[in-house]
């Protein structure tokens, strides 16, 4: 099975933001099984677990509530490789965003990017419709303020979104939000998204090279044509299972059905994917878990209820037996980083 992974471009502008921050680059590297030197390959890729997983540390060593935004201020062309270049060379702006959908898979293959447009709007969004947890906070607001400072570097104009959401909790203060897109800023939406007027996409792009596009855009199909085909079986189960949580039910019996498989067919194919139902129900409980307990507005009743236990103390226990500590003991940690 295909497992979701990560552009190392992608993971190269974190760490560029880690080292001007003093943070030591190996030891973060090393810390998560990574070899610096493999990391130097444009076409390398990481798994998406480790990658959202140095985005929380990367954050949180950080000290910055607004490292993702931070982050994306201090881009520099041609910071994302080959869907930098042809984005940049693209004739005007819609073409750039519409070439930077296309190829978003060689930065995240988890990704579903969509750019859509009416009468008057356009939009570019993204979700992860595999993984119920999404995008890190950081890492979210990180590429959709790329999104929108890319496009000011690229024309040379600087113009502002008519609307930008996230899918995770308000922070604390959104005005750094405000001052880098200068438009209403919505949490806890569907997806994370940029709204433009759609007279913005004409703008052109700035030393646009078109023989230099071709062959980006050569390049770039072909980097395409390499990453492996996803079976999303995994990604459909995980969501079938975090609905289930939801509604009470999340069985095999149950999950089975909304797939149109046998429970018995189910429990083949997640074993030839060398996993199982209770497995994939364990790490999904265990992800959310640890999120849920981010969230101080969320009280440890209410996340074992989320999580579909049927009372805390069988929550205390199964957060003891995944990590080793309780769950306010985990709750108090995260408080005092």
């Amino acid at each position: 099975m295909h497992k979701a992974t990560v552009g190392s471009p992608y993971l190269q502008v974190l760490l560029a933001g880690a080292r001007k921050l003093d943070i030591e680059i190996h030891e973060l590297a090393t810390g998560f099984g990574l070899e610096l030197d493999a990391l130097d390959d444009p076409e390398g890729r990481i798994p998406r677990d480790v990658h959202h997983q140095l985005w929380e540390e990367v954050a949180r060593r950080s000290g910055d509530e607004f490292f993702g935004l931070h982050l994306a201020e201090s881009l520099q062309p041609g910071a994302f490789a080959v869907i930098d270049y042809v984005a940049r060379n693209s004739p005007n702006l819609g073409d750039a965003y519409g070439r930077v959908v296309r190829y978003s898979r060689l930065v995240h293959d988890a990704a579903e990017v969509t750019f859509e447009l009416d009468r008057d709007t356009a939009r570019i969004a993204y979700a992860m419709p595999a993984i119920p947890e999404g995008s890190p906070r950081h890492a979210a607001e990180f590429i959709v303020a790329c999104l929108i400072i890319i496009g000011r570097q690229m024309t040379g104009v600087d113009f502002s979104p008519t609307e930008v959401t996230f899918a995770h909790h308000a922070p604390r203060s959104a005005d750094e939000h405000r001052r880098i897109f200068r438009c209403p800023v919505l949490f806890e939406q569907p997806m994370n998204s940029l709204s433009l007027d759609r007279t913005v996409l004409a703008t052109p792009i700035r030393d646009a090279d078109p023989r230099l596009r071709g062959l980006l855009d050569r390049y770039a199909q072909d980097l395409l044509g390499k990453l492996p085909k996803a079976d999303d079986l995994m990604g459909r189960v995980r969501h079938l299972v975090a609905e289930g949580l939801q509604e009470g039910d999340p069985t095999l019996e149950s999950v089975a059905k909304k797939l149109a498989m046998s429970p018995r067919t189910l429990q083949r194919r997640l074993k030839d994917d060398g996993t199982s139902h209770q497995e994939v129900l364990d790490v999904l409980r265990r992800e959310l878990a640890e999120k849920y307990l981010r969230e101080p507005s969320i009280g440890i009743g209410e996340a074992a209820f989320l999580l579909g236990f049927s009372e805390p103390s069988a929550f205390h226990r199964a957060f003891k037996r995944w990590t080793g500590t309780t769950p306010g003991a985990y709750r108090r940690q995260q408080m005092m980083h």
